[in-house]
């Protein structure tokens, strides 16, 4: 896997501005988008949102809990399995609802 083998976080498929949309080497897929728009929002509508370039797709709007599951399971809101490239996150119940609320807010698009 990518990340195993370069290191990283979620901003080196997601983008600093949670944008999404970066072809990482190796995999023809791109991430999409970790804006408040694109998991809480409409996510068909979410493409040039607060820095989208795609959206999440057709399923249901991420909750608190659909998104801890995706986090650490790697299961979207309809049940689906994320793509296994996508690393499954372990952390403490205070950092996932700090990560939670900071995907909440909206992206400063000011450079």
């Amino acid at each position: 896997m990518h990340m195993m083998m370069s290191g990283g976080g979620c901003v080196a498929c997601h983008g600093a501005d949670r944008g999404g949309g970066r072809l990482m080497p190796r995999f023809w897929q791109s991430a999409p988008p970790l804006t408040a728009a694109a998991l809480f929002g409409e996510h068909d509508e979410a493409a040039g949102t607060e820095g989208a370039t795609e959206s999440h797709g057709d399923h249901d709007d991420y909750t608190d809990d659909t998104l801890r599951r995706a986090i650490t399971d790697g299961i979207d809101p309809g049940g689906e399995r994320l793509d296994p490239v996508m690393p499954r996150w372990s952390m403490t119940d205070a950092d996932m609802t700090d990560l939670i609320a900071y995907l909440k807010t909206p992206v400063d698009s000011a450079k």
